[in-house]
């Protein structure tokens, strides 16, 4: 999970087990979405999965980056990850320079 929604539940988690004593929190990452507000030519909002909002967050620090690399970032194993990568290459979220579109480990993903 990339520090950014750590955070965020961790906070969360903290006020609800102080609101409801006795309650346990369970996150279900496979479940769970996010919203995220991309600024291209125009505004888009998209709604994602967790993993694909981790691979998007790790492009507000890089512009180009290996798959395997977006892997360690973000802890994912490639199994989970390459779905996730090649799902935002379909859409053209992301680019790459893999004729597979980001089906393989190997190729970087950029933008």
């Amino acid at each position: 999970t990339p520090d950014v929604l750590r955070r965020s539940m961790d906070s969360f988690t903290r006020f609800y087990e102080s609101k409801y004593r006795g309650r346990r929190i369970t996150w279900n990452m496979a479940l769970s979405r996010g919203e995220v507000r991309a600024y291209a030519e125009r505004t888009y909002d998209l709604q994602v999965t967790v993993t694909q909002l981790s691979v998007l967050l790790v492009f507000n620090a890089v512009t180009q980056i290996q798959v395997q690399e977006i892997g360690k970032i973000t802890g994912l194993e490639l199994p989970t990850l390459l779905p996730a990568v090649a799902s935002l290459v379909k859409a053209r979220l992301l680019l790459t320079d893999s004729p597979e579109g980001g089906k393989e480990g190997g190729g970087p993903a950029a933008r």
